[in-house]
């Protein structure tokens, strides 16, 4: 297809359609900020993260450009709020996730039949909710924990990837609280 993986600079040099690749999208607000700071739109998330505005110059290349959202694998939600903030943003794009969510390993699937499953959920909601005591430094209430603690959104997802891990994953594999003695087996990278 003669693709070529670029800088954003390049690919905005030339004219042909963009795509975007990433590993994971939960809810597609990650993609949306990044839109938005890139472009100069209002935030519709603050999710406090750095990031760069493009020069007036990329950003009329980037709005008259054709793109694509690709994702490995993501949440139901994800791409179809991208493709709506593109067609709301009278933005040329798509966006597809190639693993849907329904074949995406959970603790229910995995240790679904096994009567072991309850007692082990709630070792993993427990550990959960003492990693996530001072979460990205921050002091978390007992109520935000216990509605995190098996991944945002309650997924219970056993999904990680080579670039990061999605949060809405099991809590306890990614976050963790040397304080509470917690370490996780794949601890989440600083977006910033």
């Amino acid at each position: 297809h003669n693709l070529k993986a670029r800088h954003l600079d390049e690919a905005l040099d030339d004219s042909k359609p963009i795509i975007f690749v990433d590993d994971f999208v939960g809810l597609g607000n990650q993609t949306i900020d990044i839109m938005q700071r890139w472009l100069e739109m209002p935030p519709t998330q603050e999710l406090n993260e750095v990031r760069d505005v493009l020069p007036s110059a990329q950003q009329d290349a980037l709005r008259g450009r054709k793109l694509a959202f690709v994702y490995v694998a993501g949440l139901d939600e994800g791409a179809p709020a991208i493709r709506t903030f593109l067609s709301d943003s009278d933005l040329d794009g798509v966006a597809y996730t190639h693993i849907r969510q329904s074949d995406l390993p959970t603790l229910a699937s995995v240790f679904g039949g096994k009567a072991q499953l309850p007692a082990f959920r709630e070792f993993c909601r427990e550990a959960g909710v003492r990693a996530l005591v001072d979460h990205n430094g921050k002091p978390r209430s007992e109520e935000w924990r216990r509605e995190h603690a098996l991944g945002y959104g309650g997924h219970e997802l056993l999904f990680t990837s080579m670039f990061n891990t999605p949060t809405a994953s099991l809590t306890a594999l990614w976050a963790g609280s040397a304080r509470n003695g917690w370490l996780p087996i794949f601890p989440r990278r600083d977006k910033n």
